[in-house]
């Protein structure tokens, strides 16, 4: 390795809060907990720089996206309900039920590697997984090779991987079948489902991850997912994610976010720009300084 060239995407959020460049992130949950529907919308998203989750929109991203598990009619009809019925897509390479080698096997592996060269893809969804491997689900070598033939080659690449998975019958627990199918990602999500509120729990991170849990509502027309906040709070994080200094005035606050893609009420920025001003003077270490 060479230490005086470290690369400059590391940590670079892709999905902001799920997954960061280089990851290996798991999705797991039971069935129609709307995993494909949210991720399918956040794939959209990321490739046309629209807004992920409620987020600022940003620079396109290029994804490729292996569906082994939707009928092709609903991956259509889904498209339309998320609002992107005249939108081109060209950052977003989908293959649906492709003639993939088994990815826990060195052609599959090499097959996988010289798909995401070909397309420049800078995340990969696995859906699912266990559609895309030839070992049995219960051993630990079909993760393990999965790992070493189709995983590492990407990693080397920092490129993000997002694959989705089942969970057995037990929903507090993670992916069925082997534990190394937990061993080998940086992160894995236990996703939920309640009407419309959808939660993503963080059940192994192995990395510097603060997240632990996201709050998702699912609605509208066309069809969004986006997280849910204490908006104060959120306003409150956002400045202290740009720097903003402690006593910041409100017109600075509000160009600050502005310029930034955020958009709070003025009542909103007030109420976080007290909370901040309350959280310093209420801090020893700060007014000892």
């Amino acid at each position: 390795m060479d230490w005086t060239s470290p690369p400059t995407s590391t940590a670079k959020p892709i999905i902001p809060d799920i997954i960061s460049a280089g990851q290996i992130v798991s999705l797991v949950g039971q069935g129609a907990v709307g995993k494909s529907l949210l991720i399918f919308e956040i794939a959209m998203a990321l490739a046309t720089g629209r807004s992920v989750l409620g987020y600022p929109p940003a620079d396109p991203i290029r994804v490729l996206y292996i569906d082994m598990e939707n009928p092709v009619g609903e991956v259509y009809k889904r498209r339309l309900d998320l609002g992107y019925g005249d939108d081109s897509l060209e950052g977003l390479t989908y293959y649906h039920m492709p003639n993939v080698p088994p990815l826990d096997t060195q052609p599959g592996g090499k097959f996988i590697e010289a798909l995401a060269e070909r397309h420049s893809a800078d995340l990969l969804i696995l859906d699912t997984i266990s559609k895309l491997v030839e070992g049995e689900e219960s051993k630990a070598d079909t993760w393990q090779d999965l790992y070493k033939y189709s995983m590492i080659p990407l990693r080397r690449e920092d490129r993000a991987v997002l694959i989705l998975d089942h969970q057995g019958h037990d929903d507090t627990r993670g992916a069925r079948g082997s534990s190394a199918k937990r061993d080998n990602v940086d992160l894995q999500w236990i996703q939920k489902r309640q009407g419309e509120v959808i939660t993503l729990r963080r059940d192994k991170c192995r990395t510097l991850h603060d997240v632990e849990l996201l709050k998702i509502r699912r609605g509208g027309t066309p069809l969004r997912h986006v997280i849910e906040r204490d908006p104060v709070q959120h306003c409150c994080d956002v400045l202290d994610k740009l720097g903003a200094d402690q006593g910041i005035g409100r017109d600075k606050a509000r160009d600050l976010l502005g310029n930034n893609g955020y958009q709070f009420p003025v009542q909103v920025i007030n109420a976080a720009l007290k909370q901040r001003k309350a959280a310093v003077q209420s801090d020893p270490v700060r007014n000892a300084a």
